[in-house]
């Protein structure tokens, strides 16, 4: 699978850094462009450094990925996918809320998580060229 394939859709967390808590999200989203809108299923499972997910929209079409943070400083960190890094984030010290920026080839994305009790909420956007998408997202803890 292309790692463009993989990230299409929103991406990350780091609970080593910012004590997101470990475990499985289930949830939906909802994602808005210039032209259209729609909702979708997304399931996420943080494990330490690393996080991966799923997204099931309306029309059965699955996306799923996986990735390393991998920490520099101060809760500074690198987004890696396959061992290579394509994107750097950071997480607030004294609260539950983490950001980071990806770029590969034209996609340019960003997110932000923040945990809540036994809720984790995204919400971001990316533009791989043709407009930019946003989206917004409640999960909660299985």
């Amino acid at each position: 699978m292309k790692l463009t394939t993989l990230v299409l859709t929103s991406l990350v967390a780091i609970n080593v850094y910012a004590g997101l808590p470990d475990g499985d999200f289930k949830g939906d989203g909802l994602w808005k462009s210039a032209r259209d809108q729609g909702t979708y299923e997304v399931s996420t499972s943080i494990n330490g450094n690393i996080i991966a997910g799923s997204y099931t929209l309306p029309n059965g079409t699955k996306k799923e990925w996986k990735f390393e943070m991998e920490q520099t400083t101060s809760g500074f960190f690198k987004v890696k996918a396959y061992g290579t890094e394509v994107g750097k984030g950071y997480c607030l010290e004294k609260a539950e809320v983490c950001h980071y920026e990806i770029a590969v080839g034209k996609l340019v994305l960003e997110e932000t998580l923040t945990a809540f009790g036994d809720k984790l909420y995204r919400f971001g956007s990316k533009d791989e060229g043709f407009g930019r998408i946003m989206w917004q997202e409640s999960l909660d803890k299985n």
